[in-house]
Order: structure tokens, then C-alpha cells, then sequence
């Protein structure tokens, strides 16, 4: 499955999940994005999102270090496990990042909809 479609797969996946009533607005997508956006904003800015970011910030300047300091340079095995762990040490980050931008987009949305509503009415 490309990156894509596993996007796909958890958008679609967020957007059955809580099947309850306190829910009102399970059938909005841009409304899910958008406070889903908030909540990774406000996740992103507490005391376990700030340490995560600094703990993914010094995994990766740990392996930039490892990958300047390999004994042997010409080693493609041991620099692609390297920046794989770089990687890694970077992809919750990027989802967070992600997740705060398509609330941002969806919050857009959401206004332009009820600016263009306002005028019509």
C-alpha cells in the first residue's frame, strides 16, 4: 500500500470510528479535519508533544552524528539503516504536521462555506 492510500485508510478509518451521539459532527468531514487539527495543535504545543519533538530532534542529530562518524563511508548498508532510523525519528512528527495543516485547510474551507452561505442568504 503507497503512503497515499494508507492516508486514505486513516482518514476513512477517523471518519467511522466514534459512533456516539456526543459526536455531532461525525458527518462533516472538513468539521472531523478541522478539530482534529486543533487537537493535534494543542497536542503538538503540551509538555508530551514539546518532548516528543525534542526527542525526535536529537534522535536525528544523533544519527546525522553516526552517519558522519562511519568507519567505513563507502558502507551503503549500515547509511541506509542510518537514515532509515532518521527517518523514523521524523514520520510522527510529519503526521502531526500534517494532521495541523489539513485542519488548517479544512477550517478554511469551513469558513469560505459559511462566508459564501452568509452572502446568499
Amino acid at each position: 500500500m503507497s503512503e497515499a492510500q494508507d492516508k486514505a485508510a486513516a482518514d476513512a478509518n477517523f471518519n467511522q470510528e466514534p459512533e456516539t451521539d456526543a459526536n455531532i459532527f461525525k458527518f462533516d468531514p472538513a468539521i472531523q479535519r478541522a478539530q482534529l487539527g486543533m487537537e493535534a495543535e494543542v497536542f503538538k504545543r503540551s509538555n508530551l508533544g514539546r518532548y516528543l519533538v525534542a526527542r525526535s530532534r536529537m534522535e536525528v542529530d544523533r544519527q546525522k552524528e553516526a552517519l558522519a562518524d562511519m568507519d567505513n563511508p563507502d558502507d551503503l548498508v549500515e547509511a541506509r539503516k542510518i537514515r532509515a532510523k532518521m527517518a523514523a525519528a521524523k514520520e510522527g512528527i510529519l503526521w502531526i504536521q500534517e494532521c495541523i495543516q489539513s485542519g488548517e485547510s479544512a477550517a478554511r474551507q469551513i469558513d469560505a462555506e459559511d462566508s459564501y452561505d452568509e452572502g446568499n442568504s
